[in-house]
């Protein structure tokens, strides 16, 4: 690749990083949403990693929560032909002289991920968590589906895996709750770009015998 070239990040041009990034996104469209009011019965339950507790250690159970977490990961094939085939390791895409720092290269790996998370709409009512369950069903898939600006941060093929049998758990405090599981999968295009030294020169000995020193003629 010619040296003047710039640096291309363009193809996740917006990058969201990892799983953390996608949870942020998640939680600023949530947000929004919260906004326009669309919540069933006007009321707007908790997204969080884990259920609150109260200063006492008894979970709180003053409003209704989904709480999400990743249920799976594991590797995407990358091949543009439509077959599956998964790289070893991730795939060099670009490497340049650095523009600023002489003797460093930067160099762009890219690799894809399947990522399975999972949300548990939790009600103090079963026909709650049934009201809860199918708004924030639509609302993902409205979210996850729709909007091109998931596809400009890497995410890709989103798509509802399914939902769990109905529930009701004491899990989370003494008094029950309604639980319904929800599962949905993406794949993520990860990127990682960084900087390396360049190798000046190379000696190598065989039984104790010197061989010529190897150079490197990008060092040059």
């Amino acid at each position: 690749m010619p040296a003047n070239q710039p640096f291309d990040m363009e193809q996740a041009s917006l990058p969201t990083g990892y799983i953390d990034g996608f949870w942020d996104m998640l939680r600023r469209a949530y947000e929004l949403a919260k906004k326009d009011g669309l919540a069933p019965d006007g009321q707007f339950p908790k997204l969080v990693e884990e259920y609150p507790k109260s200063r006492q250690g008894i979970f709180d159970q003053s409003f209704d929560i989904i709480e999400y977490h990743v249920v799976e990961v594991e590797p995407a094939g990358m091949a543009t032909d439509g077959a599956n085939r998964v790289p070893t390791r991730p795939q060099e895409r670009q490497t340049i002289e650095h523009p600023t720092k002489a003797g460093y290269l930067l160099t762009r790996y890219e690799w894809w991920e399947w990522i399975t998370v999972e949300f548990l709409v939790l009600s103090k009512t079963n026909r709650g968590a049934n009201s809860l369950a199918k708004w924030f069903h639509f609302f993902i898939l409205r979210w996850g589906q729709a909007l091109d600006f998931l596809r400009a941060r890497g995410i890709q093929k989103f798509q509802f895996v399914g939902r769990g049998p109905d529930q009701e758990t004491n899990k989370y405090g003494d008094n029950p709750l309604w639980l319904r599981p929800m599962r949905y999968k993406f794949r993520l295009a990860i990127q990682d770009a960084f900087e390396t030294k360049v190798l000046d020169s190379l000696n190598i000995e065989v039984n104790g015998v010197p061989y010529p020193t190897l150079t490197n003629p990008r060092s040059s």
